[in-house]
């Protein structure tokens, strides 16, 4: 069996430690793993698995999978998911909730005491792999899942969770595909897609979430009952061609078969619906129509221009699904509905005869639970939409409440003092939408006698985008925020001062951001402060619909930079960007516009950086200085072990 192994040459920094027999390294290959879990009795055996590979929108895939299986068919699930954010038991949930502590220090024990025994010096993540399988398998049966929603590490052909027999995976599900790790998994679209395409089971089911870019994503229609070859692929998709070419060939070299998701990204351009209320005043969201897509087999044609390629079967085609509201993020549109998409292809797959070792289906009340689950009448559809809406993935476009910690000097020597209540943390649900606040003509009123006094509590966006493409995504997530918000404050405004404008001369967005050592950071950096003007913050400001009075609104641009803390649990190889290496990336980007930036490198950076990005706004109400009204976010961004640190911070707050 090949393997890949990196080194600080490759971007990643290599950790030693006398103290464990572990690699401390990023070492891909399946031999360690493979002997690993034979020794711990093969606790991966017995569930049914949907495994799941991309660069982009993973964790987003399946946290709305674990709870549209729970909620719609009453499943009982088990989620594998990497990078955890605050502990490494996050990683590993049954039913949406940690595994008890109990539980997965059993797995612990077991697994270190087989790698030891053995001397295989597993790497880190096989033995959080083989931990979460174990910690499954230990559940007592009536808590154990019945379905494991199997997120890849990185890559996937070598990825420590490609070990799953054929007849037990369900779907493998391959996200959006783009740059990233491009030292282990190659330097084009084809080659990083080839590497994920390697979760494909002989025999089995992939779904292709949708893979188009910039440039094709506004294209409204695209053929989803065929995959044909490259040139006739790339007239819809564009460069997504060479990423479905890819995909192709893994999947006629495994005799898959196939279905193409279908995301209709053009209502990201469309004007957004505002969510703004007390709790959230920023959040937008979108209205989309489910469409579900045909199964497809490959191509019965003798002729030379169809080997190879896939086709649905006579009569299959598209079948229109529900109607949901969903975040405007590009996540949470690709993430909700290539879900539903892989349920509907499971519910509907024919699995090949002798999977079985009665040739019979040994999944098969499971994909009926499916299949009346997505049944068209409207209990069913209420249940998809009240799972899709309930459905939160931490640190992904989540708006949070975050008290403001105190100097060091000042809680020392004001220790007794506690947190008022109105400061407690709270994350917001981002996917329901709610009508703009009845009181926020009063909060305007108000805004200069709340000036006055500092905020004790921060409202702002923490969002895991930690490679370009989902700079790009945040970015226009942004623009839509911004569009939603000046548009309720205009209506505010207008009810406050029975006048035709709304008041709003400055915006003021604080980014406090954080990076690995090798990531692209000019190319992240230039997504979010310097994207084509087309789509700048200052273009959509210049679209949102404003009274003819109304001057332009000015925005102000913050950039904080500062380090995560280490060692990351369970990945002593991660290690942070200097902040002033960043400082030194974003001077060479010579943007056009002024950018404050401000550079952190003490010992409580997060808590200072917090601080700082709350003097001008406590990222929630209007302000009003000297006439003006103000609105100031603050966007925490860059890498999840930061957004890891910004979690643990919440939670001392509230102990």
């Amino acid at each position: 069996m090949s393997q890949l192994h990196t080194a600080s040459s490759a971007g990643e920094a290599v950790a030693s430690s006398s103290s464990s027999t572990s690699r401390a390294v990023i070492d891909l290959g399946l031999q360690r793993i493979t002997s690993l879990l034979a020794l711990l009795g093969r606790p991966e055996l017995g569930f049914a698995v949907i495994h799941v590979a991309g660069t982009n929108a993973k964790g987003s895939t399946t946290a709305y999978l674990d709870s549209l299986l729970r909620a719609t068919t009453g499943t009982r699930t088990g989620r594998f998911n990497s990078p955890h954010l605050v502990e490494e038991r996050d990683a590993c949930r049954v039913d949406g909730v940690p595994v008890r502590t109990d539980v997965w220090e059993e797995a612990r024990r077991k697994v270190q005491a087989a790698d030891a025994e053995a001397g295989l010096q597993c790497t880190p993540f096989e033995l959080l792999t083989a931990r979460a399988f174990t910690a499954f398998r230990l559940m007592p049966l009536e808590q154990r899942p019945e379905v494991l929603l199997v997120e890849v590490g990185l890559g996937g052909l070598l990825d420590a969770t490609n070990i799953f027999e054929p007849r037990h995976v369900l779907a493998s599900v391959i996200c959006p595909v783009d740059f990233d790790h491009q030292a282990l998994l190659g330097d084009t679209l084809a080659a990083i897609a080839e590497q994920k395409a390697g979760i494909v089971r002989r025999g089995g089911l992939c779904v292709i979430a949708d893979q188009r870019r910039g440039d094709a994503a506004t294209q409204a229609e695209v053929d989803c009952t065929a995959l044909r070859g490259i040139e006739v692929e790339r007239s819809q998709v564009g460069m997504a061609a060479e990423i479905h070419e890819a995909i192709r060939r893994s999947a006629v070299a495994a005799t898959a078969r196939l279905c193409k998701a279908y995301v209709p990204w053009q209502v990201l351009d469309e004007a957004p619906l505002a969510s703004s209320s007390a709790s959230t005043p920023w959040s937008t969201s979108v209205q989309v129509n489910v469409r579900h897509t045909p199964l497809l087999y490959p191509s019965s044609s003798t002729s030379p221009s169809f080997a190879g390629t896939y086709a649905a079967r006579a009569g299959d085609g598209l079948v229109s699904g529900p109607l949901l509201v969903l975040p405007r993020t590009r996540a949470a549109l690709s993430g909700a509905l290539t879900a539903l998409q892989t349920l509907w292809a499971i519910a509907r797959d024919e699995t090949p005869g002798g999977l079985g070792q009665d040739g019979s289906d040994e999944h098969e009340e499971l994909r009926l639970r499916i299949a009346w689950a997505l049944r068209d009448d409207r209990d069913a559809t209420l249940a998809i939409a009240h799972a899709v809406a309930s459905t939160t993935w931490e640190g992904r476009a989540a708006w949070l409440d975050v008290p403001l910690p105190a100097p060091a000097s000042q809680s020392s020597s004001s220790s007794s003092s506690t947190t008022p209540q109105a400061a407690q943390a709270r994350q917001v649900e981002d996917e329901e939408m709610r009508p703009a606040d009845s009181d926020t003509a009063a909060t305007l009123a108000s805004a200069s006698e709340q000036a006055q006094a500092p905020p004790q509590c921060l409202h702002l966006l923490t969002d895991g985008a930690h490679n370009a493409s989902a700079c790009v995504a945040l970015q226009r997530y942004l623009c839509g925020c911004l569009s939603a918000r000046l548009a309720s404050a205009c209506d505010a405004g207008a009810a406050a001062t029975s006048s035709d404008t709304c008041g709003v001369s400055e915006v003021t967005i604080t980014y406090l951001l954080s990076f690995s050592a090798g990531k692209d950071v000019a190319a992240m950096l230039s997504a979010l402060l310097a994207p084509p003007a087309s789509t700048s913050l200052e273009a959509q400001m210049a679209r949102t619909t404003l009274a003819p009075s109304q001057a332009p609104v000015r925005l102000r641009r913050r950039v904080g930079l500062l380090s995560f803390s280490t060692p990351v649990e369970g990945m002593p190889w991660v290690t942070p960007l200097a902040p002033s290496t960043a400082a030194h990336a974003l001077r060479q980007l010579q943007l056009e516009a002024e950018v404050e930036v401000r550079v952190f490198e003490t010992h409580d950076a997060l808590a200072e950086a917090l601080r700082w990005a709350a003097q001008l706004g406590d990222g929630r109400s209007m302000t009003a200085a000297e006439g003006e009204r103000q609105a100031s976010m603050c966007v925490v961004a860059g890498s999840l072990y930061l957004v890891g640190d910004l979690y643990r911070l919440l939670a001392r707050s509230s102990e």
